[in-house]
């Protein structure tokens, strides 16, 4: 206790010094996350083909938000290479809503983007819709 009283004033630099190095060792050995995780959803697949539209197209929803989250997906990679980007889907499958969840929530995503398709009758209908969902479940976060 003696020795204690006589060094306090070097004792609380030191300490200090020690956390300092401790908390960068433990950085250094951390392994960092990507800067962000965006996990895309194909809407649709399988026996859902989604939207059938007006019948002038071959096309079905399920085809298109395929095509488009590929491309999405390709321009992230090319554009944002730091952005780690996974894809609920890569082929004409349909995988559960909920392993869709699921592959979100393993992925820690930052992001998930849903695409889908919309169709009306008139040609003179354009645009579209964006929905984006809050952190919690209210009609707020809309």
């Amino acid at each position: 206790m003696k020795y204690l009283k006589q060094h306090s004033k070097l004792l609380k630099p030191a300490a200090l010094a020690l956390a300092i190095i401790a908390v960068f060792t433990i950085a250094a050995f951390t392994p960092l996350k990507p800067t962000m995780v965006v996990v895309i959803d194909a809407g649709h697949g399988g026996n859902d083909p989604g939207n059938l539209g007006t019948g002038r197209y071959s096309s079905t929803e399920k085809d298109i938000t395929l095509a488009v989250s590929n491309k999405l997906a390709s321009y992230i990679g090319e554009k944002m290479p730091d952005v780690k980007v996974i894809l609920t889907r890569k082929d004409d499958s349909f995988p559960k809503l909920t392993t869709r969840v699921k592959i979100a929530n393993n992925a820690e995503a930052d992001v998930f983007i849903s695409i889908h398709c919309d169709a009306f009758s008139s040609a003179n209908a354009f645009g579209s819709g964006t929905y984006v969902m809050g952190m919690h479940k209210t009609e707020a976060s809309l």
